[in-house]
């Protein structure tokens, strides 16, 4: 049989490996606190790496906030329940972590920007991703779970097909429309992290506890809805 191969043009994100994404933490002078490594451990130096962590179709930019808030794993009603809580105005331009698991991490993102926040933070908790520890006997490259460091890649795009040409295929002769105008793609940056890493940040979380089932089982974490930033 005659077969062709059409040629396709698609929006696709890629990370720039020569400056990996981070996530810093700076004290009221400016100085940082804290600032993530933008990768993972290298556990084996001759396997083929692969890309830094990064989400593929949030948008390229740098954001800041004085204020970051947890909101457990991003569904739409953690963030209700949350609003509730600190109040709606407080989650404009603020920065909110949540836990990966229970949805799609593009929903994540897309809830964090629904509220109002500047920037999302996602990480992989121990509660869910490393249920039996977190010591190096208990995960990656002992056992299959996840290791501190470990970050979880993938698209945060809620639609299907290409962005450009929704429902229609991203051949060269198709219309496309413009990318501030697709619809399903995040408008605000986000960024994976490993939990190694959330557990310094979320210590910086002032407000009161969360309930129970909000907590994930990081260690020396009070787990906190947040708010201002403590020094």
């Amino acid at each position: 049989l005659q077969v062709t191969k059409p040629r396709y043009n698609v929006l696709l994100s890629y990370p720039d490996d020569n400056r990996p994404n981070r996530v810093t933490l700076r004290s009221a002078d400016g100085t940082i606190t804290i600032e993530t490594e933008g990768v993972e451990h290298v556990y084996d130096p001759n396997q083929i790496q692969t890309v830094k962590p990064f989400l593929a179709y949030t948008p390229n930019g740098t954001v800041s906030s004085t204020k970051l808030f947890y909101a457990n794993y991003g569904q739409i009603e953690d963030l209700k329940h949350l609003a509730s809580v600190v109040g709606n105005a407080s989650l404009q331009g603020s920065i909110i972590i949540m836990r990966y698991g229970r949805i799609f991490r593009g929903d994540k993102v897309m809830h964090a920007q629904y509220f109002g926040a500047a920037g999302a933070i996602l990480y992989n908790d121990p509660a869910d991703y490393a249920p039996f520890g977190t010591t190096p006997d208990q995960v990656y490259d002992q056992k299959w779970y996840m290791p501190p460091s470990g970050a979880q890649r993938g698209s945060a795009y809620t639609g299907n097909g290409d962005p450009l040409t929704p429902i229609y295929p991203s051949t060269d002769f198709m219309g496309r429309l413009e990318e501030k105008a697709a619809p399903f793609l995040p408008r605000i940056p986000a960024q994976p992290i490993g939990y190694g890493e959330a557990q310094v940040i979320l210590k910086y979380l002032g407000g009161n506890e969360v309930p129970a089932n909000w907590r994930g089982i990081l260690s020396n974490v009070a787990y906190r809805y947040g708010g201002e930033l403590l020094n």
